[in-house]
């Protein structure tokens, strides 16, 4: 088996796996010039060549030394190259060891050694990760990471595979990485971010392996260097693409709160991206927190050049009311079969008000028929209604006779697949369409849908976690979770005996600093693990709820504690909500960690207060946020987007 990268196609696969820093390459074992050309269209790249087989586009090369490297004076001096790329294809074992050996020390301080390795290396047998990594660790070099190499570009992400692990599958081969053992990533990338050269600084971070990032102020510094990175890439950035950047830098600065709760670089970083996208009341409420826990003298400048332009806090909307007529509409809703919490309570609330006869899914989703998988025993959101189960050449007759009023694309993620789609849209002929974008992420999913549903145009977007300073278009209504009616309680507790109520995870959001804060506040624990009963219990016995944002703002807790009686103490949500709770009327809002600090004490000593208050939000949640309510919701506003059209 000819094992050339030219041959298996890996060249391109390959270059794209250089770092862009890069700018003298030195390719040991080079066969031809054509990874030498592929780089070399690269600004600035100068690539030399050492080997015996070299024989075409003598034009590529910087300089080519003919000859086996294994005994060539190379004429370089310490540390020149940036990058080294070894083929082990050319040599046996022990030569390769040896030429290592002799090339490791022309490394640059920052360097990467790349050892590149087809699955039928070495006389006919394999190179394993472990073997490789132990060559390399004898050169005076320190095992890094690997990556797949497979060609047409599908080149996984970068695998840090454990040194005695030997990676298999597609791939017709593997890439390890060495650097020297004095190598630090973290500064690597500063300095070359320093340097006006972010995109490359990001390259370096996104390739260090998670070995590396156990402990977790290293992690959070990591974190904050790649939010540092897409800051740079935002202010040279367009417009359109700001808001996919905040999210990315929002995934980051999760990562980095969870790992290193103190550390100023995250907090910082997101409260500039919350004043790019236009909400410096979000961004003032970061920095006083991180202000709460630290004493950096940048946060207080920060602090102070805040200046809301509105206070997007006192903004109170209300959906269009819906009536239902003589004729109550049908609707074709297209959803994902995976459960989906807000698609799925969705569909039962629509149910609830027009009949399960007049809402028909696709493709059809068992437990939303009275399936109830063992793996999905703990997920509140399965129901027993009743519907027909209708095949696409059913559906596609009926969509051209006219049959339903209107289509709700809420598979946002296309788990239904081009052909479906655009079958089922080809015969819906003018009804009207509707996307439910009920996904965990503030972004405008609009422009991609439409790609894939191959239109041009929607009657109107319905967005759950949709910013209240973002623009999303003339067409877009919020349309937050609710909460399944069957699961509101009929009678609620008289008496509770419980103060505060939290349960979950601490991953996201500022959840570690603000539990943390509490449970030192009130002298408990939240770990504590619950049955669905002990959980229901619990919500009924506790005075208090507390609801803090999860990777999305808008959470199943924020409608559950109200549902259940608890006063809703909730992190303010930057997001729009019609008919929201009002804060100090239906539920109590904080800002920030001090602003925490003083409601929970002020509310835990006034007991009277507090029930009056989860009183007022339960009966709030009952009339406005309940799955039919936001059904009625959804039909007002689908009738209000129609008259537009």
């Amino acid at each position: 088996m000819n094992t050339n990268l030219d041959a298996l196609g890996l060249v391109e696969a390959l270059s794209q796996l250089i770092p862009q820093y890069a700018r003298r390459i030195l390719h040991v074992g080079a066969r031809s010039g054509s990874l030498a050309r592929a780089l070399c269209e690269r600004p600035g790249v100068c690539v030399y060549g050492v080997g015996p087989h070299c024989v075409d586009a003598p034009e590529v090369w910087a300089a080519y030394h003919a000859g086996d490297p294994a005994r060539i004076e190379l004429p370089y001096d310490p540390g020149f190259f940036d990058v080294i790329v070894l083929e082990a294809a050319v040599f046996e074992r022990e030569t390769q060891e040896v030429v290592a050996g002799r090339t490791s020390p022309l490394l640059s301080r920052d360097g990467m050694f790349m050892v590149v390795v087809l699955h039928r290396d070495a006389a006919g047998g394999r190179f394993t990760v472990a073997e490789v990594g132990a060559q390399v660790d004898r050169a005076g070099l320190a095992f890094y990471g690997t990556n797949d190499i497979a060609p047409e570009d599908e080149v996984d992400t970068f695998e840090n595979s454990a040194t005695n692990a030997e990676v298999e599958g597609r791939a017709a081969g593997f890439l390890l990485w060495a650097v020297h053992p004095e190598y630090n990533p973290l500064l690597h990338a500063r300095a070359l971010f320093n340097a006006g050269h972010p995109g490359w600084a990001y390259e370096i971070l996104d390739r260090v392996p998670n070995h590396l990032l156990h402990e977790g102020e290293v992690r959070a510094a990591y974190q904050g260097e790649r939010q540092l990175c897409v800051l740079a890439w935002d202010k040279v950035g367009d417009i359109d693409g700001r808001l996919g950047r905040f999210f990315q830098s929002q995934s980051m600065f999760y990562d980095a709160v969870y790992n290193a709760p103190r550390m100023e670089l995250p907090y910082l970083c997101q409260a500039e991206f919350w004043r790019r996208i236009g909400n410096e009341d979000m961004a003032a409420r970061m920095l006083r927190t991180i202000r709460h826990l630290s004493s950096l003298h940048e946060i207080e400048r920060r602090l102070s050049t805040c200046c809301p332009v509105k206070d997007l806090r006192s903004v109170y909307e209300e959906a269009p009311p819906w009536t239902a007529g003589a004729r109550l509409p049908r609707l074709l809703y297209i959803v994902p079969l995976r459960p989906h919490y807000g698609i799925d309570v969705l569909y039962d609330g629509l149910c609830t008000v027009l009949g399960d006869q007049n809402v028909v899914e696709y493709p059809w989703k068992p437990t939303l028929h009275g399936e109830r998988p063992s793996e999905l025993a703990h997920y509140p959101c399965m129901f027993s209604r009743r519907g027909e189960r209708l095949e696409l050449s059913a559906l596609v007759s009926l969509l051209r006779e006219g049959a339903f009023d209107a289509i709700l694309m809420g598979d946002i993620e296309q788990h239904v697949g081009h052909e479906v789609m655009h079958a089922l849209l080809d015969a819906a002929a003018d009804t009207p369409v509707f996307v439910v974008d009920q996904q965990d992420d503030p972004l405008n999913s609009l422009p991609v849908t439409l790609e894939f549903m191959g239109r041009s145009s929607v009657t109107g977007y319905f967005k759950r976690e949709m910013l209240a300073c973002h623009d999303y278009g003339a067409k877009t209504r919020p349309l937050p979770f609710a909460y399944a009616d069957q699961k509101v309680p009929h009678v609620l507790p008289a008496k509770r005996g419980h103060g505060l109520f939290w349960a979950g995870h601490r991953q996201y959001g500022l959840r570690r600093v603000y539990l943390e804060r509490v449970e030192s506040i009130i002298g408990e624990s939240f770990d504590r693990k619950y049955t669905q009963e002990e959980y229901t219990q619990a919500l009924h016995d506790s005075r208090i709820g507390l609801n803090i944002y999860g990777f999305g703002y808008d959470t199943v807790r924020y409608w559950e504690l109200p549902a259940h009686g608890c006063m809703l103490l909730a992190e303010r949500l930057p997001i729009r909500i019609p008919h929201n709770f009002q804060d100090g009327e239906s539920a109590v809002f904080f800002d920030d960690l001090p602003d925490l600090e003083e409601k929970l004490t002020y509310y835990l000593s006034h007991e009277d207060e507090v029930a009056a208050i989860a009183l007022r939000g339960h009966e709030v949640l009952v009339r406005h946020h309940t799955a039919s309510a936001r059904a009625r919701q959804l039909l007002g506003y689908m009738g209000e987007l129609l008259e537009c059209t």
